[in-house]
């Protein structure tokens, strides 16, 4: 499915494995998407309902920099005061 799976720089990133392995490290609610990227096609953006996860985004992602592969690591963590979900409560993926 086209929204299962991000092309970042040739390699495939599924959202959903990269939500599982951060999922391991916090408790907020946050969902993995895209955005286009010129250099390298999509990149990977998280978006999380926690502002201050947000605020300490840099310090966020250089911890996940040393845990998980390169191109699942976000580019970037925007604050959202919702994450669309379905009535089944699976988010609604969009890309930014």
């Amino acid at each position: 499915r086209y929204d299962n799976v991000i092309i970042s720089g040739g390699k495939k990133v599924f959202p959903e494995d990269v939500e599982r392995m951060i999922g391991r490290k916090i408790d907020s609610t946050f969902m993995i998407t895209s955005r286009s990227n010129k250099k390298w096609g999509e990149e990977i953006v998280m978006i999380t309902t926690d502002p201050e996860l947000a605020k300490g985004k840099e310090e966020f992602m250089a911890g996940l920099k040393t845990t998980l592969p390169e191109e699942c690591v976000p580019k970037d963590i925007i604050f959202r005061q919702d994450i669309p979900q379905t009535e089944n409560g699976k988010y609604i993926r969009f890309r930014l």
